[in-house]
């Protein structure tokens, strides 16, 4: 289980999409589970190459019955035997109500932390599933800034995300990213932009010693969407792999 932490219009729910025709393209299934009711855009999966004939989009508000699709999916999984790797996405957190909020009549007296305490059993039956099974799990979050929190000069405000401390602890990866510079063509007098740069900060990582290393990704507007070759050209650049020549031969999925 993973999840991507950060500020609005970053790139989060486009990463997941990403993520989705990455798993697509090895024959896997891809579940995306929106409680934002924002995944109506064709266009939007058509950039980052997902087929939407093959996709399984549901649209979820409520916490028990998110889980319970991811539950589904990984029994699904199991059944089936699937040897693929399967991704389903969460987006988002945030966005999650519980049913004791929805059926509150008066809004001062919902049991706001009832959507923590359901995230908590969520992802702890989650973990269990998803355990025996090729199935990886990505959960969309939302930074907000922290209300009494310390603000430094060097870093910003500190920020929290919704849903309590569970998935701090359960997720083994999370990623926190922010908008960096806009990416502009065109000439001095007339720039348009066509994308920008996500600083994407590795903040817990279980699986690999790559902690709190800044990767900087390109996402496009159009068509290209996330480039894993820019992404793979961007790490490389900033590790020094290239140092001082000026031509290195790297090999791509078989080719140079």
């Amino acid at each position: 289980m993973s999840e991507i932490v950060g500020l609005e219009g970053t790139g989060k729910s486009s990463f997941g999409i990403h993520m989705l025709g990455q798993v697509q393209k090895q024959d896997g299934l891809g579940v995306l589970i929106d409680s934002e009711a924002g995944a109506g855009d064709r266009f939007r999966f058509e950039t980052f190459g997902v087929d939407t004939k093959k996709c399984i989009i549901s649209i979820e508000d409520l916490a028990e019955k998110a889980f319970l699709q991811i539950e589904k999916v990984a029994n699904y999984i199991s059944r089936q035997n699937i040897k693929q790797p399967s991704i389903v996405i969460l987006d988002s957190l945030a966005a999650l109500t519980t049913q004791s909020e929805q059926e509150a009549e008066d809004f001062s007296k919902a049991a706001y932390p009832a959507t923590a305490r359901v995230i908590k059993a969520g992802l702890n039956r989650t973990k269990l599933m998803c355990r025996d099974t090729n199935l990886a799990v990505l959960f969309i979050n939302q930074a907000r800034i922290k209300m009494g929190g310390m603000v430094n000069a060097y870093t910003g405000p500190e920020y929290t995300a919704p849903g309590g401390d569970a998935p701090k602890f359960q997720c083994i990866t999370r990623l926190f990213m922010q908008r960096g510079q806009t990416l502009t063509v065109g000439t001095d007098k007339l720039k348009v932009p066509e994308g920008h740069i996500v600083k994407t900060k590795i903040i817990k990582c279980k699986t690999n010693a790559s902690l709190n290393r800044i990767l900087p990704m390109r996402l496009y507007y159009d068509q290209r969407g996330y480039q894993n070759e820019a992404i793979i050209y961007d790490l490389l650049k900033d590790s020094g792999y290239f140092g001082s020549n000026a031509w290195k031969s790297i090999q791509l999925n078989g080719t140079d």
